[in-house]
């Protein structure tokens, strides 16, 4: 959760542009921005992506004639767009750290019981956001837990992937511990 509020806030003055056209109160931009349960943005923010890519396809489609537009046509033009244009820049690394939160979620689910590979890959970009918003305490918690994984045996990493990384639900779902 602190990632997305890390993310909302340093990409507040940019959020709010596109916000205001469904949260027209700074009350409910907030609720986006620094939400209080994970959830909140979770499932608003896929709609958010969409319009973006939406705006991208839809410009593309309109150049040249071009029929179909791929996956890589639209990475492209977005990062096209992003070295011309500071606000697409912003958007695009935005759109990028938010993804973050997704990668530690799927971390969680992936497997038998989550993936540490994932989940240490999104602590490593995390760290990037954590430092832009002096979040020094997750900073630290970050580096503490990558130092560890580096200097950890074969045996505790088995150790922590298979028994304490995540724990079962029981209907055999795994979750992160408390």
């Amino acid at each position: 959760m602190k990632i997305l509020n890390a993310n909302g806030e340093l990409f507040e003055q940019a959020l709010d542009m596109f916000l205001s056209a469904w949260r027209d109160t700074k009350a409910r931009g907030d609720w986006f921005k620094f939400p209080s349960d994970p959830r909140q943005r979770e499932k608003e923010h896929p709609f958010y992506l969409l319009a973006h890519y939406v705006n991208v396809v839809v410009q593309l489609s309109g150049n040249d004639g071009i029929d179909e537009v791929s996956a890589h046509d639209v990475y492209e033009f977005m990062l096209q767009r992003a070295k011309e244009y500071p606000l697409c820049m912003l958007v695009l690394l935005e759109m990028r750290l938010a993804t973050v939160a997704k990668m530690l979620k799927n971390a969680e689910r992936i497997g038998e019981r989550g993936s540490v590979e994932l989940f240490l890959t999104a602590v490593k970009f995390a760290m990037r956001l954590f430092a832009m918003t002096h979040k020094t305490d997750y900073m630290r918690l970050s580096c503490n837990i990558l130092l560890w994984w580096n200097c950890a045996s074969d045996a505790q990493k088995k150790i922590y992937s298979s028994f304490i990384f995540t724990q079962l639900t029981s209907n055999g779902v795994p979750i992160y511990h408390d």
